[in-house]
Order: C-alpha cells, then structure tokens, then sequence
C-alpha cells in the first residue's frame, strides 16, 4: 500500500513540476489561482460522499449538488472566453435542479422534490436555449403565464353537486 501511494505521489511530482517548467518558459500558461474553484468542488464532494456514507441527511445532497455545479461551471469559466461564458448562466439554476432531483430520487419527500427539480430544470433548459437561438423571451413569458393560469383553472374545479334531488334538499 505504501509503495502505490509513493507511485502516485511521485506521478504527480513529476506532472505538477513538468507543468511548472512549462509555464516558466512561457509555452502554456499557468496560473495557480485558476484552480480555486477545485475548493466547490471538493465541498460538494465532500458532502455527497458524507451522504452516502451515512453521516449527514438527505440535504446534504442538495448542498454537494449545488457546489459540485457551481465548482465546475467557475473553473470551465477560468479556461473558456466570457462569450460562452455569458450565455452558460442557466448552469446556476441547474446545480440546486439536480439536487432536489437527486433528493427525491433517494427518498426525501419524493413528490415536492421532484416537482422542484423539474421545474428548476425547466427554468434553466428555457433559458440556455433562449441564449443559444435567440427566441423572443418576452414570447416565452406569455405562453408560460397562460400555462400556468391553465393550470390553476384545473385545480379548482368546482365540486360536482351529489345525486340528491330538489326536492330532497329542501327537507
């Protein structure tokens, strides 16, 4: 076990240095402070993995989701351009998303959890595709608000009078 750990180890010296060497003659450019987005990434880890081992609560994988997603979308932003940037923001509607989707999927009050996740993940599938092609939001918002004056229509239908008659109401 020690000597694969100092294999390792010493694999890593070696890559970490060779990048270091690299960056000092100027072939690529490398920048330490890039990385601290490995810091979400490692609380998100972290607190998934307490989940799994039985250490912490269902929430903790609302957490581990978030900071996972919020981690990877920070350090794809240091190594990607602002334009693509810009049009990926929907990315932070989608980490708390597969949180709850991850949540009902293992038990945690399934239905409000699911119904948060996918509405979430509907949000931000909307949005990533009105940056991508340009669709009129305003369009979008309408239809939406008409949806969902339709769906609270469906929900308070009136309650449906029993079999009794007239006359068996006025005794």
């Amino acid at each position: 076990m020690n000597e694969s750990r100092n294999r390792l180890l010493g694999i890593f010296l070696v890559i970490a240095g060779g990048i270091l060497v690299l960056d000092y003659y100027h072939i690529i450019n490398f920048n330490i402070w890039d990385f601290w987005p490995l810091i979400l990434v490692y609380i998100g880890a972290k607190a998934e993995r307490d989940y799994f081992a039985g250490y912490a609560s269902g929430r903790n994988l609302l957490t581990g989701a978030t900071f996972l997603t919020y981690g990877l979308f920070f350090l794809l932003g240091n190594f990607t351009t602002w334009g693509i940037q810009s049009k990926l923001w929907p990315l932070y509607i989608l980490g708390p998303a597969i949180g709850f989707l991850q949540m009902a999927y293992y038990g945690h009050r399934p239905r409000s959890n699911y119904r948060t996740g996918f509405v979430l993940s509907a949000i931000s599938l909307v949005f990533l595709v009105e940056n991508f092609i340009n669709l009129n939001f305003d369009l979008i918002l309408f239809v939406g608000l008409i949806a969902i004056g339709l769906f609270m229509l469906r929900k308070s239908d009136p309650v449906e009078k029993d079999d009794r008659t007239e006359d068996d109401e006025r005794y």
